[in-house]
C-alpha cells in the first residue's frame, strides 16, 4: 500500500459533538478549574518566599523548584497508591490533602516548615491530574482517547490564562497569603462534583474486573518494560524541556535585553496562549492525512526554532515572529503527543501510566528552569541551539514510541486471534437483529485496539465478520437447540488454560475477561469480550487444550455447543452442521490474514 493511500485511509478527527458526554465535560471544567486553581498560585509562588516571608532569591527559586523535584522522584508512587485505592477515592484523597497542605503553607513561616510541605504538595497534587486523565480516558469510546487528551489539554490552556488574570488582579498573588486560601477552597470543592458523578460505580473502588492489582515491584517492572510508555515519556520531556524555557529564560532574556522586559512578558506569552486557544481545537481533521510523526517533528523544530530566533534577536518584532513561531509548533506537536499518550496506557492500568508520563513533566520542569536561566547567563548559544536538539530527540522518540504502541497493539491482537476470545460485532444480518440474542451476535478482528493502529499509518479492516451471518433466526435458533444455556457469577472462570474441552460459546449478555500470565508469572487481562462474541472456537475444531483462561468480569448469560451436542447436530441436520464447521474455520481464518496484513503494512511503514 503506498503512503498516499494509507494516508487517505486514515480517520478523520471525531467532530466534538461525537466525543463529548456529561461525564466528559464534567471532568473537563474540573480540569479547567484545576489549572485556575494552580496558576493562581505556582508563577507567585517565589514572589510569595521573598516578600512576604523574606526569605533570599536563590532560596526562593529552590522552593519554587521542590514541587517539581517531588513530583519527578515519587510520581509513580502516587500513580501506583491510584491504582490500588481506585481513581475516585485517589481524587478525593489527593484534593483534601493538597487544600490542607496550601493552608499550611498560607500559616508557615520556617524555612523548614515551607520546604516540608513543598515536598509532599508535590508528590500529592500530580495524583489529581492522572486520575482525571484516566477518569476521561474511562468515559469515551477507546478511539476517542487521544482526542479527549487533546481536550483536556486545551481546557488547560485556557485555565493557565484565567488562573494567572485572577491571581494577578484580584488577590495580589506572590504578596498576601489570600491566593492560598482560595486556591485551597476551589481544590476541596472540586473533589466534590467528582465524587458525586463518578462514585457511585463501585464506590470508587478499585476496578476489580482487571484481576488482581501486581506489587509494588511488578507495577514498576511492567511499566520499565513498556518500550512505547518509556519514548513516549522521553517525548514528553523532551518536549516540556523546550517549553519550560517560556517561564524560566524568556523572562531573565527580556530584562536583560530591553528596558521595559518585565512589562513586555506577559504580552508576549499571550501570544503563544492566544494560539493555542484559537487554533488547536480546529487542527485536528486537517493532520489526520499526514503522518503524524512528520507533524511533531515539524512542531517541534519550530516550537525550538521559534525559541532560538528570539533569543539570537535583540528585537520585539523578532519575539514577536519567534512567538508566532512557537505557537504554532506547540500546536503541531501537542495534538500529536496527546493522541499517542491517550491510546497508550494498558485498560484497567491508566493511573501509573499517566503517572509515569507526569514523572516525565516534571522533571523536565525542574531541569529546564534550574538549568535554562544558567545557560543564559554563561553560554546562551549553546542554550538555543541545544533546544533544537532537544526538539530532534522529542521528534525522534515520538516517531520509535508511536511504532512500539502499534507493534504492542497489534501484538495484543495476535494473541486475541490465537486466544479463545473475540469482541463483538456491531450486529449480525438484518432478518434476525430482531431477536434479542442476536444483538451484537457476530465476531469481528478485535476492534478495540487494533482499529487504532490506523492512527499510526497502519490502516486496519475493522469490516465485522458475522458468525452464521448466512443463517436466518430459525437456522440459528436449531444450531444451538443441541447446545445448553447458563448463567456465569461475577468472577467464576468459565474457560481454564489447558483444559482439553471442545466447546464454542456465544456470549449472549454480559463481559469476559480474556486472562493469561506474563513473563513473571502474573495474572493480566489480555481483553474484554462483549456481548456477541463467539469463542473457544480454536479447541472446538483442532481439540487442543485451552490457550487462554476466561472469566466472568460480572454475571453473564452464555450459550454453549459442545463437540458431542455438536455431532448430535451432525448426525440430525448434516447439513446446517457443515454450514457452522466451515463458518467458524472461516472466521478464524479471515482474522488471521487480517493480522497477517496488518503486521505486514508496520513492518513495511
Amino acid at each position: 500500500m503506498s503512503q498516499a493511500a494509507a494516508n487517505a485511509e486514515r480517520p478523520m478527527a471525531p467532530r466534538i459533538r461525537e466525543v463529548l458526554n456529561p461525564r466528559l465535560t464534567l471532568l473537563l471544567v474540573v480540569d479547567g478549574l484545576r489549572q485556575v486553581a494552580g496558576y493562581m498560585l505556582t508563577p507567585f509562588l517565589a514572589i510569595y518566599f521573598h516578600v512576604v516571608l523574606g526569605f533570599s532569591l536563590p532560596i526562593s527559586g529552590v522552593l519554587v523548584g521542590l514541587p517539581f523535584l517531588s513530583g519527578w522522584l515519587l510520581g509513580v508512587v502516587g500513580g501506583y497508591a491510584a491504582d490500588r485505592l481506585g481513581l475516585v477515592r485517589s481524587y478525593a484523597a489527593s484534593g483534601l490533602l493538597t487544600a490542607l497542605l496550601l493552608v499550611a503553607l498560607a500559616l508557615a513561616h520556617p524555612l523548614w516548615a515551607v520546604a516540608v510541605i513543598l515536598v509532599a504538595y508535590g508528590a500529592i497534587r500530580p495524583v489529581g491530574r492522572n486520575t482525571v486523565d484516566a477518569l476521561a480516558n474511562r468515559s469515551v469510546k477507546p478511539e476517542y482517547r487521544g482526542q479527549v487528551q487533546n481536550y483536556l489539554d486545551w481546557i488547560g490552556n485556557a485555565g493557565v490564562m484565567v488562573g494567572l488574570l485572577v491571581a494577578a488582579e484580584l488577590l495580589a498573588a506572590g504578596h498576601s497569603p489570600t491566593a492560598l486560601f482560595v486556591v485551597a477552597g476551589l481544590t476541596a470543592a472540586l473533589v466534590v462534583p467528582i465524587a458525586a458523578v463518578f462514585g457511585r460505580e463501585n464506590g470508587g473502588a478499585p476496578d476489580e474486573s482487571k484481576g488482581p492489582a501486581p506489587g509494588f515491584g511488578a507495577a514498576l517492572s511492567t511499566l520499565a518494560r513498556d518500550r512505547a510508555l518509556l519514548l513516549a515519556a522521553v517525548s514528553m520531556l523532551s518536549a516540556i524541556l523546550v517549553e519550560s524555557q517560556l517561564n524560566a529564560t524568556l523572562p531573565l532574556d527580556l530584562t536583560r535585553n530591553f528596558s521595559n522586559g518585565s512589562q513586555l512578558l506577559g504580552p508576549l506569552l499571550a501570544i503563544d496562549t492566544v494560539m493555542v486557544l484559537a487554533f488547536q481545537p480546529m487542527v485536528g481533521k486537517y493532520l489526520a492525512r499526514f503522518q503524524p510523526a512528520q507533524v511533531y517533528f515539524v512542531g517541534a523544530v519550530l516550537a525550538a526554532g521559534g525559541l532560538a530566533v528570539g533569543g539570537f534577536a535583540d528585537s520585539v518584532g523578532v519575539w514577536i515572529v519567534a512567538l508566532v513561531l512557537y505557537g504554532l509548533g506547540e500546536i503541531l506537536w501537542a495534538a500529536q503527543l496527546n493522541q499517542l499518550l491517550g491510546e497508550l496506557p494498558l485498560p484497567g492500568r491508566e493511573a501509573p501510566y499517566f503517572s509515569v508520563v507526569g514523572m516525565a513533566q516534571y522533571s523536565a520542569m525542574f531541569l529546564g528552569t534550574s538549568v535554562g536561566p544558567t545557560l543564559l547567563r554563561s553560554a546562551p548559544s549553546v542554550l538555543w541551539l541545544g533546544m533544537i536538539a532537544v526538539a530532534a530527540v522529542g521528534a525522534w522518540a515520538f516517531r520509535e514510541g508511536a511504532g512500539a504502541l502499534a507493534r504492542r497493539q497489534l501484538a495484543a491482537a495476535e494473541v486475541q486471534v490465537r486466544a479463545p476470545g473475540f469482541a463483538a460485532a456491531p450486529a449480525p444480518a438484518a432478518e434476525v437483529a430482531a431477536v434479542p440474542m442476536f444483538q451484537g451476535g457476530g465476531a469481528i478482528l478485535p476492534i478495540a485496539r487494533v482499529s487504532e493502529t490506523a492512527i499510526f499509518g497502519v490502516p486496519v479492516n475493522t469490516t465485522p465478520i458475522v458468525f452464521l451471518e448466512s443463517l436466518d433466526a430459525s437456522g440459528w435458533d436449531r444450531v444451538w437447540s443441541y447446545g445448553s444455556s447458563a448463567v456465569v457469577e461475577a468472577g467464576a472462570m468459565l474457560v481454564e488454560a489447558g483444559a482439553a474441552d471442545r466447546t464454542v460459546y456465544l456470549l449472549e449478555d454480559g463481559e469476559l475477561d480474556v486472562v493469561g500470565a506474563n513473563a513473571e508469572g502474573e495474572e493480566q487481562r489480555l481483553t474484554q469480550m462483549r456481548p456477541g462474541s463467539v469463542f473457544g472456537e480454536q479447541a472446538f475444531l483442532d481439540g487442543l487444550p485451552r490457550s487462554a483462561s476466561i472469566r466472568a468480569a460480572e454475571p453473564c448469560r452464555v450459550r454453549s455447543l459442545s463437540w458431542e451436542g455438536f455431532q448430535r447436530l451432525s448426525a440430525a441436520e448434516p447439513g446446517l452442521a457443515q454450514i457452522v464447521l466451515l463458518d467458524l474455520a472461516r472466521v478464524v481464518s479471515e482474522r488471521l490474514r487480517r493480522t497477517t496484513e496488518a503486521m505486514s503494512q508496520l513492518r513495511s511503514a
